[in-house]
Formats: structure tokens, C-alpha cells, sequence
């Protein structure tokens, strides 16, 4: 007799039969990452033998559609139900509560609507929740959680809830991720979350908080892997160092910090502090690992580093939308990875350095609007930006360039999608080669 049956991966569509529910000795049915179309067939749920035995049901990256049928609460043996990213509607149904063997629940990534139901509250045994990219709605409060003890990945996200919980709380949880993107999580700072000592993986993402972060938070960071506070109203200064784990990925934009540019106090993979209130210059970075770095929509003053070339691995650049002064410098050649620099609407002035042209993997480069206070991006495009076959878009406009328009830019060039020169002092004929 069949016990495991495990056919995810392929390419496999149609409805599921009904006769599945004949499978009466079946612990494991997994057929996640296939075109399975139609139903969850009522058999699986009837009470026969596969209903007691089955203890995982993966049906996860399909075409399912159809509510989430109330029978789901009789697979009693029930250790993980992932049914993500379908297409299932309608309410997540009360009778999940009953399953109290279920370790993980994964909804994630399809149309259902509702509220979510206080019964998951009672799944004692649950350690991973994702509801995530749904519709949901209402109100999440401590009831959700209240023997959630062993909740280790929690997942809110991409709905419509509301945190509807007491300043004062003390979760029996502690949790390694916690996402709860786009939820009414504010007003002010979530203080229930300095009971949180094991967190590695934080979204509070366009949670609706103002206010600051209470000094308590930055004192449990250093466990962080993951921090993205963005699109909040968050205010006050950002401690510096940033103290994370090593390779963290931190996004503090979109909100209303001030002061200086924090540094990472360890290796940082990526950071984004972009569209604050931040001001001074960009501070010495010898980080090593960085791979990405906004800046931008701030207040940032001062020449460009070259201690940015001390990140040979950075793959994106923005420092757009600042007061920089200076000329470009030649410091980016040392940044062999890097597909996109943006260092547009500043006060950059001097040549463009030939050197940007031997960036062989670069597709976006944005030197625009660099002409504020006198100051101007000036002489001819470098000869050796026809070495930039990867160059998808090229924004120079609104300079002091002169000289010819190129004719290698149309025919060298072959990738360029975008192409702005406006704004500037060229002379000549326009190359034919454009518009072929």
C-alpha cells in the first residue's frame, strides 16, 4: 500500500480524482509546483482510514480554486496543510482550530477574504503561520495567539488587518520571523516586541507607526539578519554603528530620520536609508560585503568617497537626490558587479570619467539633472561608454554636455532601451543609426 506520494515538481495537470480518498493507508500527498487545476476533492475528508492517517498535505504553486472546505478540521493526525499559492477564496474556515497536531499552516498567496479566525489560537502545536497575500481583514488580537507557544514564523503580511493589542502584552511565543507588512500595526513603536529576544527576520513595513524607535530595540538588534521598517513615519536619529548581524539586510526608507548616515557596525549585504531627512556627508564604509546602497531623497552633502570602491561587490548605487558637489570620480571602476549607478539630481560638475565605460556589467546609469547652483556635468560623452554592452538605460539630461551625439550609441549599444540626452549642448546631426 502507497504511505507517500510524492509527485511535486512536474508538470502534471488536470483535476484531482476522487478516487485519491481510496488511498486509505496514505501519510504524505505532496504535489505542490504542478498545474493540479479544479477542487480539493470532499474524499480526502470523508471519515474513512485516509482521514486519520494523513499527516501532510502539500498542494502548494497550483491551479486550485473553490473555498477552503470546513472538512479540512477532520484530518485529526494533521501535521502540515500548505495549500499557498492558488487561487482558493472565501473564509479560512473555524474548524482549522481542531487540528491540534498541525505544526505548520501555509495559506499564503491566494484570494482568500474574511477575517482570520480566533480558533488558530488554540493550535498549540503550530510553529509556522503564513496567511500572507491574501484579502483577509479585521481585527488580529491576543486571542489569536493565546497557546501559541512553540509560533516560530509568523507571517501577516499583504493584508488588511489591524492589531488590535494591549501595550502590555507578553506573547508565550518567541519568534525567528515576523512579518507583518502592510497591517494597521501603530501607532507608536509595538512594545510587546521587547519580549521578542530570538527575532532574526523583522518587516514592519507600511504599518502605519509614527514616533521613534524606543532605545530597548537596538539593544536586541544584534540577532537581526532582516530589518525593513520602510514607508512607516518613524522619526528621530538612527544609532551608529547600526549594530545587526553580519550580511544583514536593513531598509529604513520612506521615513523621517535625521541626523547622519548610519554605519554598519559589521558586514552589511544591503542598505537602504533612502527618502528620509538624513544630512551630512556619506561617512567612510569599509564594510566589504555590500551589495546594495540608496541613499537617495535626502539631505547628504560633501564629494563621493572613494571608500564606496572598498565594496567591489556592489551591484546597485544611489546616492540620487542629494547636494553632493564634486566631480564623479573614478572610484566605481573598482566596483566590478555593479548593474546600476544613480547619481542624478545632485551638484556633480567636472567631466564624466572614461573609466564608468569599462563597467561591463552596468544597465542603468543616471548622471541627469546635475546642474543646480552653476554646477554641471560638462564635455563630451566618454569614447569607451560603447564598451557597455549590458547598458539597458542611459539618462544624461539636463547637463552641460557638448559635442556630437555618437553614432555607436544606436549601433553599439544594441541593449539600450532608454536613451535621454535632453537638456544639454550637443551639436550636430542625429546620428540615422537611432532610428533604425
Amino acid at each position: 500500500m502507497i504511505r507517500v506520494l510524492n509527485l511535486a515538481g512536474n508538470k502534471l495537470h488536470g483535476k484531482l480524482p476522487a478516487s485519491i480518498g481510496n488511498l486509505t493507508f496514505l501519510t504524505n500527498l505532496a504535489l505542490g509546483a504542478n498545474n493540479v487545476e479544479g477542487e480539493i476533492p470532499s474524499s480526502i475528508g470523508i471519515e474513512n482510514c485516509l482521514s486519520k492517517s494523513l499527516l501532510r498535505l502539500e498542494l502548494s504553486q497550483n491551479h486550485l480554486v473553490g473555498s477552503l472546505p470546513q472538512w479540512l478540521g477532520q484530518l485529526k493526525n494533521l501535521v502540515r496543510l500548505d495549500l499557498s499559492n492558488n487561487f482558493l477564496y472565501g473564509p479560512i474556515p473555524d474548524s482549522l482550530g481542531s487540528l491540534q497536531n498541525l505544526s505548520v499552516l501555509l495559506l499564503n498567496g491566494n484570494e482568500l477574504n474574511g477575517t482570520l479566525p480566533e480558533s488558530l489560537g488554540q493550535l498549540s502545536e503550530l510553529s509556522s503561520l503564513d496567511v500572507s497575500s491574501n484579502q483577509l481583514t479585521g481585527m488580529i488580537t491576543e486571542t489569536h495567539f493565546s497557546n501559541l507557544g512553540k509560533l516560530k514564523y509568523l507571517r501577516l503580511s499583504s493584508n488588511s488587518f489591524t492589531m488590535n493589542i494591549r501595550s502590555n502584552w507578553v506573547p508565550i511565543f518567541q519568534v525567528w520571523r515576523l512579518d507583518i507588512h502592510s497591517c494597521h500595526l501603530g501607532p507608536s513603536f509595538p512594545v510587546w516586541l521587547n519580549s521578542q529576544k530570538e527575532v532574526n527576520d523583522l518587516d514592519l513595513s507600511d504599518a502605519n507607526i509614527s514616533g521613534s524607535i524606543p532605545n530597548w530595540f537596538w539593544e536586541h538588534s544584534s540577532k537581526l539578519s532582516s530589518l525593513n521598517v520602510s514607508y512607516n513615519r518613524l522619526e528621530g536619529h538612527l544609532p551608529s554603528p547600526l549594530k545587526l548581524a553580519s550580511n544583514a539586510v536593513v531598509d529604513v526608507s520612506s521615513n523621517l530620520f535625521k541626523g547622519s548616515i548610519p554605519l554598519p557596525s559589521d558586514n552589511f549585504y544591503f542598505l537602504d536609508v533612502s527618502k528620509n531627512k538624513l544630512s551630512g556627508t556619506i561617512p567612510y564604509n569599509n564594510s566589504g560585503s555590500l551589495m546594495f546602497l540608496s541613499i537617495s531623497d535626502n539631505q547628504i552633502t560633501g564629494e563621493i568617497p572613494a571608500s564606496i570602491s572598498n565594496n567591489p561587490g556592489l551591484q546597485v548605487i544611489d546616492l540620487s537626490n542629494n547636494n553632493l558637489i564634486g566631480s564623479i570620480p573614478s572610484v566605481f571602476v573598482n566596483c566590478f558587479y555593479i548593474k546600476a549607478l544613480d547619481l542624478s539630481k545632485n551638484n556633480l560638475s567636472g567631466r564624466i570619467p572614461a573609466d564608468l565605460g569599462f563597467l561591463s556589467m552596468l544597465q542603468t546609469l543616471h548622471l541627469n539633472d546635475n546642474n543646480l547652483n552653476d554646477n554641471n556635468l560638462s564635455g563630451e560623452i566618454p569614447s569607451s561608454f560603447q564598451n557597455l554592452a549590458s547598458l539597458e538605460r542611459l539618462d544624461l539630461g539636463n547637463n552641460r554636455l557638448t559635442g556630437t551625439i555618437p553614432a555607436w550609441i544606436g549601433k553599439g549599444l544594441e541593449g539600450l532601451r532608454i536613451l535621454r540626452l535632453r537638456g544639454n549642448a550637443f551639436s550636430g546631426e542625429l546620428p540615422p543609426v537611432l532610428f533604425i
